[in-house]
């Protein structure tokens, strides 16, 4: 509690539990079911295990340094076998996605990231093995994407906090499918199926 707060409530005998909001140091932020990314992130923390996750093409190529990085640890490749510019590169590129992915999250958040990643989890990789792997990749996942068979990892007794976003995040994936469908709905009643010649079939 803030001090002039503290002393009202030692004249009246409150305890903390009784003092909230704006009388204190925190503040709380509303939780909006309708942003994505918000409940991406505390199902993560609740143990969430995603099937899919969106990538990214990464700007350097594999194949040119694969068969030197799989016979030695990240350490040694970095220090040893990488010219300045590579080493800065790689570096750069690494430690960014080790920081994002890996400084101050839940463990839940993290082990999901692992599995996405392509580790078993049999055994808790080391950063070295995490970056190595980064570095024998030429996609590196970014953001888990929502699909209804990722759910099955939410256990039953998880709580009913987790069991409601599960089903409120299936309705909703559902709904955006059934609404994106009835715009497509032609006056006879029917749905076209076209195909692009010049897309990727």
């Amino acid at each position: 509690p803030k001090a002039f707060v503290k002393k009202y409530m030692d004249s009246q005998g409150l305890t903390e539990e009784e003092v909230c909001g704006p009388f204190t140091a925190l503040w709380y932020t509303p939780f909006d079911t309708g942003k994505t990314d918000k409940v991406k992130a505390v199902m993560l923390d609740m143990g969430w295990i995603p099937t899919e996750w969106n990538s990214k093409k990464m700007q350097f190529q594999v194949w040119q340094y694969r068969k030197r990085l799989e016979k030695m640890s990240y350490a040694n490749f970095i220090n040893n076998e990488c010219s300045d510019e590579e080493r800065e590169f790689f570096t750069t590129c690494v430690d960014a996605f080790v920081n994002k992915h890996f400084r101050n999250k839940s463990k839940g958040y993290m082990r999901a990231v692992l599995y996405g990643m392509g580790f078993d989890m049999k055994r808790v990789p080391t950063f070295d093995q995490i970056k190595k792997k980064l570095l024998l990749s030429q996609y590196w996942i970014t953001s888990p994407q929502i699909t209804e068979d990722s759910f099955d990892s939410v256990p039953e007794d998880a709580g009913r906090a987790m069991q409601l976003l599960k089903q409120r995040m299936v309705w909703s994936h559902r709904r955006s499918l059934i609404a994106g469908l009835i715009d497509l709905v032609r006056p006879d009643g029917k749905v076209a199926g076209e195909a692009n010649p010049c897309a990727t079939p």
